[in-house]
């Protein structure tokens, strides 16, 4: 198992709700660039841990420096984006952390969002393959 691989593992089993801030449309548009180019984005329609971390795209930093940018306690931002089916824009939820971490304690973050998503949409259908969350820094 590489490095990488176990720093993704780790990041399931940790949990620390308290630390985020679900954002306002408003609070959304008010928030500086990310410092790092580039994001971790996680396609939601998958099944397992090892399913979900092979799909797992990085691009930009997150490719490139990936030991610095995850392991380096920072205000990681965490936007799910779900689509229901026949409907183009998604539906989105993003949080912010309130003090700085690893990366590692997003996934549940990505859950408690889709979650919330769904429990406010009860009636959707949701398009599984498009739905994703996007982490940035």
């Amino acid at each position: 198992m590489s490095d990488l691989d176990q720093q993704l593992k780790e990041a399931f089993a940790l949990a620390d709700l308290l630390n985020f801030k679900w954002l306002t449309d408003a609070e959304i548009k008010a928030l500086p660039k990310p410092i790092k180019k580039g994001s971790m984005t996680v396609p939601l329609n998958k099944e397992t841990f090892e399913e979900m971390r092979d799909a797992t795209v990085f691009t930009g930093h997150w490719a490139t420096q990936a030991h610095q940018v995850m392991k380096r306690a920072r205000l990681f931002r965490v936007e799910v984006r779900m689509y229901q089916i026949g409907v183009k824009e998604p539906i989105q939820a993003m949080a912010v952390m309130k003090r700085p971490d690893t990366v590692h304690v997003m996934w549940k973050a990505i859950g408690e969002a889709s979650s919330f998503i769904m429990s406010e949409n009860k009636d959707a259908e949701w398009d599984a393959n498009r739905s994703k969350a996007v982490i940035k820094v």
